[in-house]
């Protein structure tokens, strides 16, 4: 995780009108805490090390995790956060922009210094 991502966004109105909210306390921890640790290793994991890391859920728990779309899992055994990985696709862009940006300026004000 690097320092410029130390957290992601939590709106109250989505997690509240989200399907999770449907499900019980139990699968809301566990999606709560699957997001944190999902985040932190930057919204790049496999299923098998999520199951790793909460080995205390059961496998009716991530059965409705995954048919109920809350978290994907891709033909490799990688997963999807949909929310999260969207959140991480606009800081990848907002980065690349502000560091494309400075490139320009440290141009135009050294490019003409040997």
């Amino acid at each position: 995780m690097s320092k410029e991502r130390p957290y992601f966004k939590f709106t109250c109105d989505s997690w509240l009108t989200g399907d999770i909210t449907l499900e019980d306390f139990s699968l809301q921890g566990l999606f709560a805490s699957a997001c944190a640790y999902y985040w932190k290793k930057d919204c790049k994991m496999s299923m098998a090390k999520l199951k790793r890391r909460y080995s205390s859920a059961t496998d009716e728990m991530w059965k409705t995790l995954l048919d109920e779309d809350i978290i994907k899992e891709c033909t490799s055994g990688v997963i999807s956060i949909s929310f999260l990985d969207r959140q991480w696709n606009e800081m990848d862009n907002a980065h690349k922009e502000k560091s494309d940006a400075g490139k320009k300026g440290a141009e135009k004000r050294w490019g003409s210094h040997s």
